[in-house]
């Protein structure tokens, strides 16, 4: 099973300086994202993947009503780019399982 990381360390970092007052690099939240085997072989299994990085997006860098527009402003730029971040991995992992399934079609045809 692979895995990808929705680490978001300055984003999140600057979020809970803005909501604690306080943040260490080290105490950046983090989501891991499992991707099925062959998950990433159709759309459907993408999107699925897509769907749980969303989620874990959402729970890295919530957004609460009760804080303050700029709070939330700032919540909503962490997920987004705790999103750009896992999405990045993503291409990486659906290019190597299009290179790996390239190969295997390669060898079976010798």
């Amino acid at each position: 099973m692979k895995r990808i990381s929705a680490l978001i360390a300055p984003a999140a970092a600057a979020a809970a300086v803005l909501f604690s007052g306080v943040a260490l690099a080290q105490d950046a939240p983090e989501r891991t994202v499992h991707i099925r085997a062959g998950e990433l072989n159709t759309e459907a299994g993408r999107e699925a993947v897509r769907e749980r990085i969303e989620r874990a997006s959402r729970q890295v860098c919530p957004v609460y009503e009760r804080n303050s527009l700029q709070e939330r402003r700032l919540a909503r730029k962490c997920a987004q780019d705790a999103r750009d971040h896992a999405e990045i991995q993503l291409e990486r992992q659906i290019a190597a399982a299009e290179r790996d399934a390239r190969i295997k079609t390669a060898d079976a045809g010798r």
